[in-house]
């Protein structure tokens, strides 16, 4: 297969069909969120374990020292939370409200995404409104399989969580200091879980996004689907491994490039913000971030809107050459 002339298929798909942008627009705004509540719940379960750890590494320290040091940061956390805790408890519940309104929305998007590329590729006028409304159409169907490449990233996190409650929570619940002990086993043991999650989550990312395109084009269900997926994967393989990688690729060059937009935009920020605040770090840090995810969704939206569509349009039309379809259906 001339892997490059699908790329530019798939690019020239892409730019010519504003419909496909504004699908992409729903998929990638719930990404973004989506990013943000992982980030937000693992971000504090690894590295609050870390900090209990990091103390006890330190041989100039005594026993009592150690304890100190663990309470004065347990001392911060808390008094942290009980300044801003209602406000995080509501923002949370917000965050999440809008995740799964945008998650419902997501899914048909997607659908919607092939199905217009599809049309666009066979010259047929395409629409966001069509484009939707196929997405609901096969709702359930999608979902399904969605439902299964989400598995290795929630066991992951419940794995993080179970860390937490027992290396954090429980010792505060009883009035102790953590144990740095058991959060250095917690995280040894985790540390192989996540990888093994990572690892399993590359094949059923890519059964289910040649699966989605069985059950949207060819009107399978998801069980059908995700087998008929499989049976591609296995008849495939190589080139099934290029196209992921070619994805992959392109969507961490798009993410160092947002990053380094987001360095320019955001330390210098962060930086004026701590200047005006009167030398108040969290204020200075807030008020950064805030401005920073106004740049995001300004600026680098657009770059995630494309590489989100153009990602698409490379899965749709490497099945559509796998399955032998044509503008009227299989061959």
């Amino acid at each position: 297969m001339d892997f490059k002339a699908l790329a530019l298929e798939a690019w020239s798909i892409t730019r010519r069909t504003p419909a496909l942008w504004w699908l992409g627009l729903v998929s990638a705004v719930q990404v973004v969120v989506y990013t943000g509540i992982v980030a937000s719940i693992t971000g504090p379960l690894a590295v609050l374990p870390q900090l209990v750890m990091a103390p006890s590494a330190s041989p100039t320290l005594a026993e009592s020292q150690l304890q100190d040091l663990r309470m004065r940061v347990l001392a911060v956390v808390t008094d942290w939370l009980a300044l801003h805790g209602g406000a995080l408890l509501l923002g949370i519940v917000a965050v999440f409200t809008l995740w799964i309104a945008l998650g419902v929305l997501d899914v048909a998007s997607q659908s919607g995404l092939i199905t217009q590329a599809t049309a666009s590729a066979g010259g047929r006028p395409t629409s966001f409104r069509v484009g939707m409304r196929d997405g609901f159409r096969v709702w359930w169907r999608v979902i399904g399989l969605l439902a299964i490449t989400a598995l290795p990233s929630l066991f992951s996190m419940v794995g993080m969580a179970l860390v937490m409650l027992f290396t954090m929570t429980l010792p505060l619940l009883r009035g102790a200091a953590p144990d740095p002990g058991a959060a250095f086993a917690g995280n040894l043991i985790l540390s192989p879980l996540s990888s093994l999650a990572a690892l399993v989550s590359i094949p059923l990312g890519a059964t289910a996004q040649l699966g989605m395109r069985d059950a949207v084009l060819s009107d399978a269900d998801w069980r059908t689907a995700f087998r008929a997926g499989w049976k591609l994967i296995k008849m495939h393989l190589a080139e099934v491994a290029v196209v992921y990688l070619l994805v992959a690729v392109v969507g961490i060059v798009v993410a160092m490039m947002a990053g380094v937009l987001l360095a320019i935009v955001g330390v210098p920020t962060i930086m004026a913000a701590f200047a005006t605040s009167g030398g108040s770090g969290p204020t200075a840090i807030t008020s950064g971030l805030f401005v920073v995810a106004a740049v995001s969704l300004v600026v680098l939206m657009p770059l995630a809107v494309l590489n989100y569509v153009w990602a698409s349009c490379v899965w749709t039309l490497f099945w559509q050459r796998k399955v032998g379809w044509t503008a009227a259906g299989l061959q």
